[in-house]
């Protein structure tokens, strides 16, 4: 009888211990995740300003607050994908739509990359101060600007995005769920053109041209696949 019991006992123990050490993996992967894609965000060529104006860009950037802006980048793009997904803190939530079933990391990176080739990540944007880019922010037929976020999102498109304060983490974290949500659209419809080739795209028809190829879409394409490899 104590042999059963002591049997009984040490499988129990077994069980909880294998519990505790799934629940620690599952967060540390989840964690892996998020600081592999920071790494990788502080590894991209920072914005180097106006021209004949280096001083305006962030390659003087304070390192540590660069590398606490990128975190919080790459936190509001898993965040947004996992919203995107109903996944993680967004599983089970009601009314939560899920929009993408591919890859996570496939949509991590790409956001990562649409991010990169649309604002380079330049920490004047994040501020809504499009004055001090050479070209400004995405503009309507009037001059008025018409996108805001790293990802440059139109208010048409992303009106839930326009009634965030700017410069705020709510705004980063809307802009990436909005961004991913166009995104897998995008994907989606584009994918049944049966070109060999749907991200490429997608990438074109987020930039407002349409499910076609495009040469800067090709760019982007190969920098979504650089960032996955390091995922």
């Amino acid at each position: 009888m104590r042999n059963l019991i002591r049997h009984t006992i040490a499988t129990a123990l077994f069980f909880f211990s294998l519990s505790a050490v799934l629940a620690v993996a599952f967060v540390a992967h989840a964690e892996t995740t998020t600081d592999r894609l920071h790494a990788v965000l502080l590894k991209l060529p920072p914005w180097h300003g106006a021209k004949n104006d280096p001083a305006r860009g962030d390659v003087s950037e304070d390192p540590i607050l660069r590398q606490a802006r990128l975190l919080s980048i790459a936190d509001a793009i898993t965040s947004g994908v996992q919203h995107t997904m109903c996944v993680g803190p967004w599983k089970g939530v009601e009314g939560c739509e899920r929009r993408w079933k591919g890859s996570r990391l496939q949509l991590m990176a790409a956001l990562a990359s649409i991010g990169y080739w649309e604002t380079a990540f330049a920490s004047a944007i994040h501020l809504n101060r499009c004055d001090l880019l050479p070209g400004g922010c995405d503009k309507d037929r009037m001059g008025n600007p018409r996108a805001r976020s790293y990802w440059q999102c139109w208010k048409s498109a992303c009106p839930e995005l326009w009634q965030t304060e700017v410069g705020t983490e709510v705004e980063l974290r809307t802009a990436a769920w909005e961004a991913s949500k166009l995104l897998a659209g995008f994907y989606g419809y584009c994918r049944t053109l049966g070109h060999e080739d749907p991200w490429e795209l997608a990438f074109t028809a987020y930039a407002g041209r349409g499910c076609r190829t495009w040469d800067v879409a090709k760019r982007r394409r190969a920098t979504m696949t650089r960032i996955l490899s390091k995922l």
